[in-house]
């Protein structure tokens, strides 16, 4: 089974698709959802998110679709990889934007996680999602009732220590693509990703939004 698969849009512009790369936990289900990205054809994760076979399974899916230009937006852990993606894919890449980036996420946090997981796995997600949707509350209880359950009933455990373990190794690389054009964008009300710890980079424009909060990409990608 293919790891992406083509969403087009009937009044997207024949534009270059974009690939959304969603957060730790979550699918590509939240773009159906909330009609993300309305302004393009999209490229979307088939599955929940292996970090470590992300970029691999990225080029064998472009190469055997003969996709030669692509934009790249990320989310939270998404954003990471999708800035890796970026890196790898610079000549391929238009555009990267990056939602709700942090620049590290502390051991300390990690290890309280994993905690949370092994002594509840659904008891913890549906916390953390609770927390992920703070200031969105009409789009929480969207999905609470659309997508909550099945997200619980089948997101591996196995998935999530994998996405643990990638943001506990991640770091900033000491370059971003030159010749690609970025945006960074992150909510001023953020707990999950505290605007303090937004990422930044030399010649790259940065946006806050002022009633932003984990999921700052809804306020600007509806």
């Amino acid at each position: 089974m293919e790891k992406f698969f083509f969403s087009p849009h009937p009044s997207a512009a024949a534009d270059v698709p974009l690939l959304f790369i969603p957060g730790w936990g979550f699918d590509s289900r939240l773009v159906r959802l909330y009609g993300l990205f309305p302004a393009h054809n999209l490229i979307l994760p088939a599955s929940f998110i292996d970090p470590q076979t992300f970029i691999d399974d990225l080029y064998t899916f472009l190469n055997g679709h003969g996709v030669n230009k692509i934009g790249i937006a990320g989310w939270s852990m998404g954003a990471q990889l999708a800035l890796e993606s970026a890196l790898a894919l610079a000549d391929r890449t238009a555009f990267l934007e990056l939602y709700a980036m942090r620049k590290i996420w502390p051991a300390r946090e990690i290890d309280e996680i994993r905690t949370g997981i092994a002594a509840g796995l659904a008891d913890y997600m549906t916390l953390f999602y609770r927390k992920c949707f703070l200031g969105y509350k009409k789009f929480y209880i969207q999905f609470v009732q659309s997508l909550q359950e099945d997200y619980l009933a089948r997101i591996e455990q196995d998935t999530l220590l994998a996405g643990l373990l990638y943001l506990e190794k991640y770091s900033l690389p000491d370059r971003v693509p030159s010749e690609v054009n970025m945006r960074i964008i992150h909510g001023r009300k953020d707990v999950v990703a505290p605007v303090a710890e937004m990422v930044s980079f030399s010649g790259v424009s940065g946006e806050i939004i002022p009633h932003g909060g984990h999921l700052v990409f809804i306020d600007t990608c509806t």
